[in-house]
């Protein structure tokens, strides 16, 4: 399952919305405009508003005087069409660039029909080879460029590739000239100028990309070289070797190189990015490495105080002034094929393993990615090395500040960002040194024999989604727990009475309590267990105010252990806020875990966080946890096996 509809804005298109197309804009008494520069760039200096597109043409007649476009014996010749997105200083406009189709088309003008984010239909259909001296009457574009919101677009066709017609003039429909659209389809974007550059090149002259039209290909910041082995078309999609400290597929951002214990700051815009990158040397292959990257959203950095422990946190666990936003974190190894591409939207989805996404649901301070499996993508002097990047996207999409969704108290991300790694000497790497409250231990290191033992017991088989081993392990002092022992811990037994557990969190702290259910007297297929909780902050606002209070249900396992994309709800995790329960009822009506969608054997965690991302203040709560026969209350809040929640009245 993937995530990125909730951090990107095109998912807030809705997926049944009526197709969009654009209107071409009329300059006198034609809609086609001629490439007025060849070779060369043809400026755009009226602003093209949203759902409007521009047609352009460059008849085969002028491409034929041109002497660059007559074969010199290097090899088939191809057209290099270039777009560049420009400021109102006709400056290059390096923002992102989302919903604008720059397409090219031999002997018709090239369109798309937008059905949904998802859905596009192209005329004519799209080009499966588009290097091919062969290439059928299609469509060209830059896909990377469309995928990656890329100010810059970049098409190589085929000198002689097909005509869509055998009409003989670009007045006519179908002819042999070559065709350009360019549609702005992004309906929350401004209108903006471009550029157009067309020239002709060979196997041996075709540059690598230049998203500076003032600058030389790379940017002036690198070198243009040959991509790795397997790739389609080398001689035609070179690719970037940036110099050191820089970055992306045409080396044009600053990404700074990080060492071995680094810790760096940065304060990112909503809706902004920063990056870095690493070079991490590899051990033998008898060693296993260990990459920890770790974000601190708090003005506390690392350490116990961020979960609210110590002295030291004292009034400071919690977000201030400057520090906050909606951080997500990415550490990605560099692209197989060479192209130095930064993260992007796309990336952030629970299937590739590179994205904190359960730090980013659960709205923690501390958010970090721990790899164990680094991947050599260059030999240095000293041996091989893995290449990664690290990126931090705050997003703005997710606390609107509406009806539904509360505003962020601070939208600037101020992160600060840790990097260390182990290639088999030091000691054991675990997320914020297990908060102060265990020891680290290396599953894969020397001291493997001595693990501390899991408080849950194993799954049974044909458990789907079953955990895999770890690649740290906190061992945590009593009265802690947690993946990273970054709460506090109690445990329950039903059915032995009613159960409760009380007390107060302040902003980023956790409080676990885990509940075990007695065969003897508990019976899953008749009974339900009760949950009741309250929460209280002593401010004069009501309860549907308390957006920072939410409680976790998890299935043999803590919140961070969730699985994203299992089908299970229970191994996927309950998060349930108390505004949400407060909005129905106040005080919420009990919760019910019928006992029938529970497993026998295993153990069930239940979570209370005080998040600051929206609301900073210290509440009090009450848990109580019994076990109910077949005789139930007359109104209950029931948590079925539904990926949502629902409400049941019984």
């Amino acid at each position: 399952m993937a995530f990125i509809s909730i951090i990107t804005s095109k998912a807030l298109a809705s997926p049944t919305m009526a197709p969009q197309s654009c209107t071409p804009r009329a300059f006198g008494s034609s809609t086609v405009q001629t490439v007025t520069s060849f070779p060369g760039d043809t400026n755009q200096t009226s602003p093209l508003p949203p759902s409007t597109c521009d047609y352009w043409t460059l008849p085969i007649s002028r491409i034929g005087k041109e002497g660059s476009c007559v074969s010199q014996g290097n090899g088939p010749t191809f057209l290099l069409f270039e777009f560049w997105r420009l400021d109102a200083n006709g400056a290059v406009d390096t923002r992102p660039l989302e919903d604008v189709h720059v397409l090219v088309a031999r002997g018709t003008q090239p369109n798309v029909l937008v059905y949904d984010v998802n859905d596009l239909l192209y005329q004519p259909p799209l080009s499966v080879r588009p290097y091919d001296i062969s290439s059928n009457r299609s469509t060209l574009r830059d896909a990377d460029a469309a995928l990656f919101w890329r100010p810059y677009h970049r098409i190589v066709a085929s000198y002689n590739a097909s005509s869509n017609s055998s009409g003989s003039s670009s007045t006519e429909p179908g002819s042999s000239d070559w065709f350009v659209t360019v549609s702005n389809l992004d309906r929350n974007s401004s209108s903006f100028t471009y550029a157009l550059r067309v020239s002709c090149v060979n196997e041996t002259t075709a540059p690598c990309p230049r998203p500076l039209p003032s600058a030389g290909q790379c940017s002036d910041r690198g070198t243009c070289v040959a991509p790795p082995q397997g790739v389609a078309s080398p001689a035609l999609t070179r690719v970037c070797k940036c110099d050191p400290g820089r970055g992306d597929y045409g080396c044009q951002t600053a990404v700074p190189l990080l060492a071995n214990g680094a810790v760096v700051t940065r304060a990112i815009e909503p809706n902004g990015w920063a990056f870095w990158q690493l070079r991490v040397p590899l051990p033998p292959d008898s060693v296993k490495p260990s990459l920890l990257v770790e974000l601190s959203r708090s003005p506390v950095g690392f350490g116990p105080a961020l979960g609210g422990f110590g002295p030291e946190a004292t009034g400071t666990a919690s977000t201030s002034a400057g520090f906050g936003g909606d951080p997500v974190l990415v550490v990605m190894p560099k692209d197989p094929n060479g192209s130095n591409r930064l993260p992007w939207f796309s990336d952030l989805n629970s299937n590739n393993n590179i994205a904190d996404l359960r730090s980013y649901f659960l709205q923690q301070n501390l958010h970090y990615v721990l790899t164990r499996n680094l991947i050599a993508g260059v030999s240095t002097d000293d041996g091989w090395a893995a290449e990664y990047y690290v990126a931090v996207h705050n997003n703005r999409q997710r606390f609107t500040g509406d009806a539904q969704n509360a505003a962020l108290l601070y939208p600037q991300a101020n992160v600060t960002i840790r990097v260390r790694w182990s290639t088999g000497s030091g000691p054991a790497l675990c997320p914020n040194d297990c908060y102060g409250g265990g020891t680290c231990h290396d599953p894969w290191g020397a001291n493997s024999t001595s693990l501390p033992a899991s408080i849950f017991p194993a799954f049974p088989a044909g458990v789907s989604n079953p955990p895999g081993p770890p690649d740290f392990m906190c061992g945590c002092t009593a009265g802690r727990g947690g993946r990273l022992c970054e709460g506090r811990i109690a445990n329950m037994t039903l059915p032995s009475g009613e159960r409760d557990a009380a007390g107060a969190l302040a902003p980023g702290q956790w409080s676990f309590s885990v509940l075990s259910l007695d065969p003897a007297g508990f019976s899953y297929a008749r009974d339900t267990v009760a949950i009741r909780w309250r929460v209280i902050d002593g401010s004069p606002d009501p309860a549907a105010k308390y957006s920072n209070a939410y409680l976790t249900i998890d299935e043999n396992a803590f919140p961070r252990d969730a699985v994203l994309d299992s089908n299970d709800p229970f191994r996927r995790g309950w998060q349930i806020f108390y505004s949400s329960l407060a909005q129905r009822s106040d005080p919420p009506v009990p919760l019910q875990l019928r006992g029938s969608d529970l497993k026998p054997g295993l153990r069930y965690v239940l979570g209370m966080y005080n998040s600051d991302y929206t609301r900073k203040i210290t509440f009090n709560y009450s848990l109580s946890v019994g076990s109910v026969g077949s005789i139930r209350p007359s109104v209950w809040l029931v948590l079925a096996s539904l990926a949502a929640l629902c409400i049941l009245i019984v």
